[in-house]
């Protein structure tokens, strides 16, 4: 499933990915942001194969999607823009 959110006032759309316990943000989309200090973090993301992913950093987001706000960390990478478990679960996607 696929949908748009704003994320710090920027537009996006995000792949559901019920799978991946956090959220992954595309670079280009951080950079139309004005680039804002990123969270240095030891997260290590895998996608489905097992191969290590690209995390540049963490960053504290503001989200919205369909009227519904909160707030929550993302991670950027230079791959899709892929929302997560959490950010599923704190905008009432999942039971």
């Amino acid at each position: 499933m696929y949908i748009e959110a704003v994320v710090n006032n920027q537009p996006d759309g995000f792949l559901l990915d019920t799978g991946l316990d956090v959220t992954l943000l595309n670079e280009n989309v951080w950079k139309k942001m004005g680039s804002p200090q990123l969270e240095k973090t030891n997260v290590t993301v895998k996608n489905a194969s097992g191969d290590r992913m690209k995390v540049r950093g963490r960053l504290k987001c503001a989200v919205e999607m369909k009227g519904i706000k909160s707030v929550g960390y993302a991670y950027v990478t230079p791959y899709s823009s892929l929302m997560g478990l959490e950010w599923i679960q704190n905008n009432g996607y999942a039971s």
